[in-house]
């Protein structure tokens, strides 16, 4: 059974909606509605279906729609249309306004209900939140200034005006920051601050590794680092801490800053030497980089300059250190070089001195003694000339190799064509020695033990050998004795025998060789048939010893001197002979007849005798045989060409003869110029000049010892005799040049309107008159010839030797009185007393009381203030002498070292120290006599050598350090400040330019 009911009906409206819904107030909506019928609205009136029916409510209002269907059925439907009123501007607040760089700032609109939000921005600012609704949150950028707008929205979707709102955005206030270097020093003061602090609260720091220097309890201070390393540094107050940690590094330091030379050629580079640390170096002028352990070589110098040294930390803290280095020439103001001396050189610029034998080995090679230097020399076919061995400053009896041999006054060399060897005489030693493949060696004797024993080789004695030859078969012979009167004779298997000479003194022939005797035998030569030649010197003979053992003389008359040629060797006469060769082309005998300066042959059978050069006259000159003048010709050697080597020892030259080109001169300066000429720079001559000293004006005053006079040199280079005699010695008083004579004259020093000489071999202080018609000498102190140590006054007061002289401001005379070793004082009343040192005690010690210490030969004087600088020959050092408490202590050099070696205080030597003077900056300046160089001194004790070249004597003009000779006194000019000083036979300047 269908128990349902009819069906619904449709519904009548099926739409009834305001649009939009919601409006603001005087805005117009419309009503829509969809129905069947007629419809009808409550207060509005009839609506159709499908037309809007627009209205305009002053609020909100429900609308009834009410349709009447065709079915007659009626449906009504309600819709509400919502009136809101229209927004105002919202109100905004920022928060906080202004706004601090970088912080957010909160924008809030006043809330409305109903009412919706939307933000907009502009400036450098980022938003933190939404655009939407009434709270916007941005975070401020950079300084300036923000623009934030605000609108709002009510449910109809009507906007209000816009509200701006400009919010500042100011800078950030700074905190508080420390600030302070990154890198310190050590030991020096640095700065810390502390900017943007807060005012008003106390400060307080805390620092490691440093000291606070000052500004405790503020905000800014200085302090030291104590130690490289980390340097903590803190600052706190009223609850803010800043804290910093900064590096300290070691300040930069300089130990050391010297040129390698204190004076250098003009046009020649400096060589500067360092020490520093901890830092970068350079060194101006120039900005010249200088690594640690390396030496800088600067430009060349025209001038002298300052160099100073910058040693730069990381930190920037600096150290400097300067050093001068001077650019000098040597020059010559009046007399010549000796020409004598041990540079080596090429032909001549070579140097000898004390030249003595000479062998030639199968290359053409030369060699010869140089006894007094203790040296080998080679001169090569070319004329170079080298120092084979030996060590002019350091003699002595060492084996070993060439470079570091040593001889003790050898006198003889000889070629042993055998073995290749060179043997060498080295006679105050006692021993034979043997240079072989670059080694030297002991052949013969035993070193520093004399005597005559016979034996093998090294167990033999031998007391003083003079000379030697080479026999074919190997034996070598040699003349032996204190008074070289017999030959002894080294086997080929190393056995010594003596082979001729009894040892007595005397002349006579014998046929038994031993019981022959000789007067004092100087040349040797052994021939191909085993005949021994001798020169028996002062018998002034030449002697046979025949193989058979019997004695003759060969040519010459025994013990009379003279000149013959002939041809019997029974009416021969000869000087002084000396030194035999046999001409390898003829087997016949060349001799050096010494005295006679000639060269003689003699016919090994006959004893007949003629020249073969020299004129006879003592000179110096090349060319023909009969016209070549020759001075104490030494030694003689036959190349292997034929031509004969000469040693022309006094022309301190090698010489060469043949035939066909007569005389040369193969290596050598040749014969030295001495004398007592007065006359200009190029045209005066002197003797042994030695000391010298300066008239304010700049005349010099020169002691020119050996021709016993005083000279005058002026600006020009003129010089003059103003006292002495050179033709006579003495110790006369009186009129300058008349009648007073001088010993030796050495020392000299200016006193007001007169000069003070110490006359050495008188042992007596000479004053000459410098001003009146007729200039007196007299004696100050001392007496003449009667040499002493008594203190007294004047004439009754006694000198041995004394040498150097310096006075005080207060006019007291200083005088080293050389061989009786003290240090005089004279005062101005003429007495004389002992300052420092002992009678006659030779000694090296320093003490606290000068009467305590001992010298040894004190030589040159030099007065600076209340010191007195001394150099001593006998102990090779600077002294100096307290004047105030007569202190003896040493400056620089040792009596145990001996040479020329640069070094500080003690570690320095001296060979044998002379003049000396004291520059006006308190250094001073040395002649160093035998080592052939000018030695420069600082107050610190450093001792350089600046001038000259250690064991290479020879005097040359030319840039420093150049070559001297034998430098003995020294004077500064006091016009221009250059160094002047006495070597050899003439009297030199270093000009600093």
């Amino acid at each position: 059974m269908d128990r349902s009911g009819p069906p619904d009906p449709t519904p009548l409206i099926q739409a009834f909606v305001p649009r939009p819904p919601v409006i603001t107030e005087g805005d117009t909506a419309a009503l829509d509605a969809a129905f069947t019928g007629q419809g009808f609205v409550q207060g509005l009136g009839p609506i159709r279906s499908g037309l809007p029916l627009a209205v305009t409510p002053a609020a909100t209002t429900t609308y009834a729609l009410t349709v009447l269907g065709p079915d007659g059925r009626t449906e009504t439907r309600q819709a509400t249309l919502q009136v809101v009123a229209p927004p105002d501007p919202p109100v905004v607040q920022a928060a906080p306004d202004p706004v601090t760089e970088q912080e957010l700032v909160t924008l809030q609109a006043e809330p409305v209900a109903g009412l919706t939000y939307r933000w907009s921005l502009q400036g450098d600012a980022t938003p933190v939140s939404g655009l939407e609704g009434p709270t916007f949150v941005v975070r401020a950028g950079a300084p300036g200034s923000l623009i934030l707008g605000c609108v709002a929205t009510n449910a109809a979707g009507r906007q209000s005006p816009w509200c701006f709102r400009v919010v500042p955005v100011v800078p950030r206030p700074p905190t508080p920051a420390l600030t302070a270097p990154d890198l310190v020093t050590v030991g020096q003061r640095a700065s810390a601050q502390v900017t943007f602090a807060p005012p008003g609260t106390p400060r307080v720091w805390a620092l490691t590794n440093a000291t606070l220097d000052s500004g405790d309890g503020t905000d800014a201070i200085t302090f030291t680092p104590l130690a490289p390393g980390p340097v903590g540094l803190t600052w706190a107050t009223g609850g803010v801490t800043c804290a910093r940690e900064v590096t300290a590094l070691a300040a930069p330091t300089i130990s050391a800053f010297q040129a390698q030379s204190d004076l250098v050629g003009v046009g020649s580079p400096a060589v500067l030497q360092a020490a520093f640390a901890d830092g970068t170096a350079t060194v101006d002028p120039g900005g010249l980089p200088l690594h640690p352990g390396e030496d800088l070589v600067t430009a060349p110098l025209q001038t002298g300059t300052t160099f100073t040294l910058t040693v730069t930390n990381a930190a920037g803290a600096r150290a400097t250190r300067t050093c001068q280095v001077r650019a000098a020439s040597i020059q010559r103001v009046a007399g010549f070089p000796s020409g004598e001396g041990t540079r080596d050189g090429q032909g001549r610029s070579a140097f000898f001195l004390s030249l003595g034998r000479l062998a030639a080995d199968p290359a053409g090679n030369l060699y010869t003694d140089q006894h007094e230097v203790h040296l080998i020399r080679r001169i090569t076919p070319d004329g170079t000339t080298t120092t084979f061995t030996g060590d002019p400053l350091h003699p002595g009896n060492v084996d070993g190799p060439l470079a570091s041999a040593r001889f003790l006054g050898p006198v003889a060399v000889a070629w042993s064509p055998r073995d290749g060897a060179l043997f060498v005489a080295d006679s105050q030693a006692g021993v034979i020695r043997r240079i072989q493949d670059g080694q030297v060696s002991t052949w013969a004797g035993v070193a520093g033990q004399s005597g005559r024993r016979d034996g093998p080789r090294l167990q033999a004695l031998f007391e003083q050998p003079t000379a030697l030859a080479a026999a074919p078969d190997g034996s070598l012979f040699v003349v032996d004795g204190k008074d070289a009167n017999f030959v002894r004779r080294i086997s080929p298997a190393g056995d010594v025998s003596t082979f001729a000479g009894s040892g007595l003194p005397g002349y006579e022939d014998q046929a038994d060789p031993l019981q022959a005797r000789f007067r004092s035998l100087a040349g040797l030569a052994v021939d191909g048939a085993g005949q021994v030649f001798v020169t028996d010197a002062l018998g002034e003979t030449l002697r046979v010893i025949r193989a058979g053992g019997v004695v003759e003389t060969l040519a010459g008359q025994a013990d009379t001197v003279g000149f013959t040629d002939d041809p019997d060797g029974r009416n021969v006469r000869f000087s002084l002979p000396g030194a035999i060769a046999i001409d390898p082309a003829d087997g016949r005998l060349v001799v050096a007849d010494r005295l006679n300066h000639r060269i003689r042959k003699v016919d090994p059978g006959t004893g007949a005798t003629w020249t073969l050069c020299g004129s006879g006259v003592a000179g110096y000159q090349d060319g023909d045989a009969l016209s070549a003048q020759f001075d104490f010709v030494e030694g003689l050697a036959f190349l292997p060409d034929g031509t004969l080597a000469i040693s022309d020892t006094f022309n301190a030259c090698i010489r060469t003869f043949d035939p066909l080109r007569g005389v040369q001169t193969l290596a050598g300066h040749g014969r030295p110029r001495e004398g007592c000429t007065d006359g200009g720079a190029d045209t005066a001559t002197f003797d042994v000049p030695d000391g010298l000293v300066f008239e304010p004006s700049g005349t010099l005053y020169v002691a020119d010892s050996i021709s016993y006079t005083i000279r005058r040199v002026d600006r020009e280079g003129n010089v003059q005799t103003i006292a002495g005699s050179a033709t006579n010695s003495g110790t006369a008083d009186g009129a300058a040049l008349a009648g007073a004579r001088f010993s030796r004259p050495t020392g000299l020093l200016l006193l007001p309107g007169s000069l003070l000489i110490s006359d050495r071999e008188a042992s007596t202080l000479r004053a000459l008159q410098l001003a009146g018609p007729a200039p007196q000498v007299t004696t100050l102190a001392g007496s003449a010839l009667a040499s002493g140590t008594t203190d007294g006054v004047g004439t009754s007061a006694r000198f041995r030797s004394p040498e150097g002289i310096a006075q005080g401001a207060d006019g007291v005379l200083y005088v080293a009185d050389s061989e009786a070793h003290l240090i005089r004082k004279l005062d101005p009343d003429g007495s004389v007393t002992t300052l420092a040192g002992a009678p006659d005690a030779a000694g090296y010690v320093d003490a606290g009381n000068g009467l305590d210490a001992r010298f040894n030969q004190p030589s040159g004087l030099a007065l600076q203030g209340d010191t007195l600088y001394v150099t001593e020959r006998g102990n090779r050092t600077l002294r100096a002498v307290d004047l105030v408490t007569t202190a003896v202590r040493t400056v620089a050099g040792s009596p145990d070292l001996w040479g020329a070696l640069d070094g500080v205080g003690l570690q320095a030597s001296f060979a044998e120290p002379a003049g000396v003077v004291v520059t006006p900056q308190g250094d001073l300046f040395i002649a160093d006599t035998l080592a052939g160089t000018i030695r420069h001194v600082t107050p610190e004790g450093r001792v350089t050598t600046p001038l000259g070249h250690r064991g290479q004597l020879g005097l040359e003009t030319g840039p420093a350090p150049g070559f001297l000779g034998t430098p003995r006194a020294l004077a500064l000019d006091p016009l221009t400040g250059d160094l002047c000083f006495t070597d050899d036979n003439a009297v030199m300047r270093v000009h600093f330019h």
